[in-house]
């Protein structure tokens, strides 16, 4: 994980939260343990080193059946679950885009819990293989908090904590076109016993989805993988902060709204430790003139340094 990553990662920890440093910093720090074992089970192609249960309530009905989760929790946890719960049927993973990295990870995952599992990626092939799914009455599986579609109307009505998901409609009006009801699946990680139980929401709209993520996000945002990369698919209200950090090039600061970056010159470097220095001892008056200092000398609007 290089430092960028982390950096942006505090950062949407501070949109999602409206947090302080410190909480957002710990967020931050606790998404990056987590992403490294998640990391290190797609690396040994297996889940068995994680302790983990299910609560799926196994569809006695012949039928094919959608399930849908998010990027969160131990997520992979998720394969194991519908090979324990549907040991007799192929599982097809609904993908946007076809990628080598992704199969690479859930293959030998799908392979070690003993299930067939085949791709389904976007575009008419997809529609294609939906159906075939849905004739072999097979399970069939999606992430869906990454923006789905080939247009570029973003739906906005599903709000998360600080802001709302930039989301789009055309995959469950796919699948409600299909005659598929989405099942919700969330990979809940309880820290203090180090669990993972694969919670069944049951069937679930696009709205109640993203609701429901919102609700897990709220108690515990560092298990959203896709926390360092959230920004990219969701409008967060603006916070006025800007983040300081330290690379082997130089320091920089980083408007958390707009993400935009640059590199402090040596002559504005002190103004960072006089402004911490001051703010730790609570001078407000102190820390607020270096502020206005740095705003002069930048021609940024800087509110705060996190």
């Amino acid at each position: 994980m290089n430092k960028l990553d982390f950096v942006h990662a505090t950062a949407n920890a501070i949109c999602l939260a409206r947090s302080d440093t410190g909480a957002a910093l710990r967020q931050a720090a606790k998404w990056s343990r987590f992403k490294r074992s998640m990391d290190r089970c797609a690396e040994k192609g297996s889940v068995r080193g994680l302790q983990w249960t299910d609560g799926i309530e196994a569809d006695i009905t012949p039928a094919a059946t959608l399930y849908m989760s998010f990027h969160y929790g131990a997520y992979l946890c998720c394969v194991g679950a519908l090979a324990r719960r549907f040991p007799n049927k192929r599982i097809y993973w609904i993908i946007s885009t076809e990628s080598r990295r992704q199969e690479a990870i859930l293959l030998p995952i799908a392979a070690d819990s003993g299930v067939d599992l085949a791709f389904l990626s976007g575009g008419a092939s997809m529609l294609r293989g939906l159906y075939r799914a849905i004739a072999e009455q097979a399970v069939i599986f999606v992430l869906i908090d990454l923006p789905w579609g080939i247009n570029d109307i973003r739906d906005r009505r599903f709000a998360v904590p600080g802001g709302v998901l930039q989301a789009k409609s055309q995959l469950f009006k796919l699948c409600e076109r299909a005659g598929l009801t989405p099942q919700l699946l969330v990979a809940d990680y309880a820290e203090d016993e180090g669990l993972t139980t694969v919670r069944h929401h049951g069937p679930c709209s696009q709205d109640a989805a993203f609701a429901v993520l919102a609700a897990y996000l709220g108690r515990n945002l560092y298990l959203w993988e896709r926390l360092n990369e959230c920004h990219t698919m969701a409008e967060f209200d603006r916070t006025g902060a800007f983040i300081s950090f330290a690379t082997p090039g130089g320091k920089f600061l980083m408007e958390v709204d707009s993400r935009k970056m640059f590199r402090l010159p040596p002559g504005l470097r002190t103004y960072l430790s006089d402004f911490r220095r001051y703010r730790r001892m609570g001078d407000d008056a102190a820390s607020s003139a270096i502020l206005d200092k740095l705003r002069l000398a930048t021609g940024r609007d800087i509110r705060a340094i996190l």
